[in-house]
């Protein structure tokens, strides 16, 4: 294979941006790609204001933030808007970290240390213990910091089921994880419940909100049923919740909210001696990008409640007729009771994997569920015309798909 190498001559601006827009023709369109969360899109309304803050603060670090006022006013905003929107109480605090993975991944290291501190003389592995519903990002942070997760089962509604979790506990118990939704089902774990006992038990408990974290707090104003998640919930000591998703600004941006400030100890790492001067860090990352928060700042502060409102307004407009519609295809049936904008599907009498081809083949990109084998939707505020194409789109495959026997043969479950 050619490698690539630089042009020896620097190509003129409209040549560059050329080849950018014809590198892009290739892609999945916005409206297939927005179909399941490649791409979290509500309108075109209020981006403009996003990429203009984004280009304002290219260049600065926000490791500066200390000395460069700017870049620490947005993240304290960000912070703040944080632990408001999760009613975290007086001394709780927020980190801005690049995503749902770092979020989760910081969470653990920090419940990891306490733990250590907290436990001197017991020998093995701290624990993570939750759902095996909960994130894969978990396991991999298991991995990394010399962890172990140990997973229990999820009932008939995909829930995590208190006893389980109880049942599970071990000296070695560092954190307890419930889910606020659950990425693959989208229903909450019982939150209050896993927090009692942690709270019996003096654990570290961490809610991942990461999906549902910008949705809730709106849904309940507006009135739908939203499970007890936040830190109105006593015994939640910290919660990951993604602005790159439900928040619609660019990626990646999340944050990590403590309920007490001086969690954040537990994550802050100090490598004294450096000739260049003792070195102090809070998170994994040095140098940290600030356009991505202050186009979040620039977004949050242009919607504003009214406008985050209207999103979500229309996420459940969405939800609920991509679910009538689903429902009214004879066979298909919607799994569990879905509580915020993810929902999944199946069959009884097709392969849902084959289906989820065949609508590729229509350039609907459908990510599958592999326990039990289903399909999954992660909704955006979708237009009427969008909706019945997607529709549309799934009634022939399932027509097809019971006409020809068809079966994939294989797994494509993920992320690949």
């Amino acid at each position: 294979m050619t490698r690539t190498t630089l042009p020896e001559r620097g190509l003129d601006k409209a040549a560059v941006m050329d080849r950018l827009h014809r590198m892009r023709s290739g892609d999945i369109p916005l409206e297939h790609a927005r179909f399941n969360l490649l791409t979290p899109y509500a309108d075109d309304s209020f981006f403009d204001v996003g990429l203009q803050a984004l280009n304002l603060f290219a260049h600065e670090n926000a490791l500066f933030a200390r000395v460069i006022p700017s870049i620490g006013a947005v993240m304290k905003d960000l912070q703040d808007i944080a632990m408001s929107l999760q009613h975290a109480p007086e001394g709780a605090a927020t980190v801005l970290t690049a995503g749902g993975t770092e979020s989760i991944f910081t969470a653990c290291w920090a419940a990891r240390n306490r733990w250590r501190a907290a436990n001197p003389g017991v020998p093995g592995e701290p624990e993570i213990l939750g759902p095996d519903t909960m994130h894969a990002a978990f396991q991999k942070a298991a991995h990394l910091l010399g962890m172990r997760t140990v997973l229990t089962p999820f009932d008939a509604g995909f829930r995590g089921r208190p006893g389980d979790i109880e049942a599970g506990l071990t000296p070695r118990t560092a954190m307890i994880v419930g889910s606020a939704p659950a990425y693959p089902h989208g229903v909450f774990d019982p939150i209050a419940e896993f927090a009692a006992i942690a709270a019996r038990h003096d654990i570290w408990m961490h809610v991942d909100a990461c999906v549902g974290g910008y949705v809730s707090p709106f849904a309940e104003r507006l009135g739908y049923p939203v499970p007890a998640y936040d830190f109105r919930v006593p015994g939640v000591w910290s919660m990951s919740a993604d602005l790159h998703k439900h928040a619609y600004v660019p990626k990646g941006i999340s944050t990590l909210i403590y309920r007490d400030a001086g969690l954040i100890r537990y994550q802050t790492h100090t490598s004294e001696g450096w000739p260049y001067g003792d070195y102090v860090s809070t998170g994994f990352p040095g140098s940290r990008p600030s356009h991505g928060m202050a186009a979040a700042w620039a977004i949050m502060h242009h919607l504003g409640e009214e406008g985050y409102l209207d999103i979500v307004r229309g996420i459940f407009r969405a939800r609920a007729r991509l679910m009538d519609g689903i429902a009214a295809i004879p066979g298909l049936r919607i799994l569990g009771q879905p509580e915020s904008s993810v929902f999944t599907f199946t069959s009884d009498d097709c392969d849902p994997h084959a289906v989820a081809e065949v609508m590729e083949a229509e350039g609907w990109y459908c990510f599958r569920i592999r326990r039990p084998r289903a399909l999954h939707i992660q909704c955006d505020p979708f237009d009427d015309r969008t909706m019945d194409r997607v529709l549309g789109s799934l009634t022939r495959a399932v027509a097809r798909v019971r006409a020809e026997g068809l079966g994939t043969g294989g797994d494509k479950t993920g992320y690949r």
